[in-house]
């Protein structure tokens, strides 16, 4: 589940914090905290767009970056969360 939300529906989300878990070819992974929930969130800084991303992607994205996995396999996985927003 990718879906392109606004910068205010971001910092509503992550109202009680936000760490950058990575930053990557102009892609920035983020988590947030609203209360008890968590939250995760891709901002394409080249296009200034940030979309809300499903745990398991997140999730993808971080085991891919800390195995050091080739560039051009997250960068697609990335592109390819972002083509299926909603």
């Amino acid at each position: 589940m990718t879906k392109l939300i606004t910068f205010n529906d971001y910092l509503s989300k992550a109202e009680n914090g936000a760490r950058v878990l990575f930053d990557f070819y102009g892609y920035r992974l983020l988590d947030g905290i609203k209360g008890e929930t968590a939250s995760y969130f891709i901002m394409d800084l080249k296009n200034d767009k940030t979309y809300e991303i499903s745990l398991s992607d997140a999730y993808e994205l971080i085991a891919c970056y800390c195995a050091a996995v080739d560039r051009y396999v997250i960068l697609n996985t990335i592109e390819d969360l972002i083509c299926k927003a909603a």
